[in-house]
């Protein structure tokens, strides 16, 4: 689609999610977004017109800005922090808007087009894997339950929904811990979560993700499908080398947590300690990290290993150094999935 600045201000005073939907298309690559000059407008752009659009339509619900919350599983960002990673991390959102749709897409079909029920925590001010996909749904397909612990997101959220006439899309909105949260009505079939830093780091993400997984059906989709954390080795070329896996997040390794923890009598609701071992190689002279893969779903997928520059959720986390005078030997990664970088320890003993 041809973009004009004039023809998108005059339309966003006439009928704002008509707007919301050519940029929501460009996003997920359907329509891109064409500049009178014939120049393709770039995925960051967009974004940043995107969330310029939701605080002019939020007023004075837009949040302002406050700190964090400490959850035992890791820090909840403050709501100007979540709108901050719809405008400076486009492919993060483009990776997740796109896994989202073709789990909606899949459920549809595999359903005989029976409404698909959401679930979203973490969902942030504007509410970002969501909202956008109402133009690209019609509301007998999907709703949306949301959940943020932050009063200033609901708030702002729901000023949103009724400002676009959206009431229809959305079963409800709950300011709430996400952790602990149990949910009342049809189980969903897409719980969804993008509450996490690079590694699963810092953020509460794997515990979030653990209930979220008891609140839907057998055959319910997670968001991300997959989140695999590893080590890997920059040598002194350049050259990357996955060196072993540290962790995975999924629904079947979830269930299988959850099971365990039931057993034992337990609820997991904080941080957990991963212990593994890493070998590392004979004569390489480089740098050992901690890399991360999603898969958001389907083949929507970033990695540390590639193009890791693309979105902050792939930013490798140092470990050490070694040289090339060093003989191949193990040593011990002791690291936490929501805690801090100064947490990890890395041993040879």
């Amino acid at each position: 689609m041809e973009f004009g600045i004039n023809r998108m201000r005059h339309e966003l005073e006439r009928n704002p999610i008509s707007v919301i939907k050519v940029f929501t298309e460009a996003l997920l690559g359907d329509d891109p977004l064409i500049e009178g000059s014939g120049i393709v407008v770039r995925p960051q752009r967009i974004c940043s017109y995107l969330a310029n659009i939701l605080k002019s339509i939020a007023q004075d619900a837009y949040p302002i800005e406050k700190d964090g919350v400490v959850l035992d599983g890791g820090d909840a960002i403050p709501p100007l922090e979540a709108i901050g990673c719809l405008r400076h991390d486009s492919y993060r959102v483009q990776m997740f808007l796109r896994g989202v749709r073709d789990a909606i897409r899949e459920k549809l079909e595999n359903n005989g087009g029976e409404k698909v029920r959401v679930l979203y925590a973490g969902c942030g001010p504007f509410a970002t894997l969501a909202l956008p996909l109402t133009t690209q749904f019609e509301s007998s397909e999907v709703e949306f339950t949301l959940l943020d612990i932050h009063p200033e997101s609901v708030t702002c959220i729901k000023k949103l929904i009724e400002e676009l006439r959206l009431e229809e899309y959305f079963f409800g909105i709950y300011c709430c811990d996400a952790i602990t949260y149990r949910h009342q009505g049809e189980k969903p079939n897409i719980v969804m979560t993008e509450t996490m830093n690079s590694a699963l780091l810092d953020e509460p993400q794997f515990p979030i993700t653990l209930n979220l997984l008891k609140q839907t059906d057998h055959e319910g989709i997670l968001i991300p499908e997959n989140i695999k954390v590893f080590t890997f080795i920059q040598d002194d070329r350049g050259c990357l080398k996955v060196l072993g896996e540290v962790f995975q997040v999924n629904r079947q390794i979830g269930m299988e947590i959850n099971r365990a923890l039931k057993g034992a009598g337990l609820l997991l609701e904080g941080k957990m300690p991963i212990f593994t071992e890493v070998v590392i190689p004979n004569g390489v002279s480089g740098s050992i990290f901690l890399g991360t893969e999603i898969c958001t779903f389907g083949k929507n997928s970033f990695s540390s290993i590639g193009n890791w520059r693309s979105s902050s959720l792939t930013d490798p986390i140092h470990l050490v150094d070694v040289d090339m005078n060093v003989q191949e030997r193990t040593m011990y990664l002791n690291y936490v999935i929501g805690g801090k970088n100064e947490d990890i320890k890395w041993t040879d003993f």
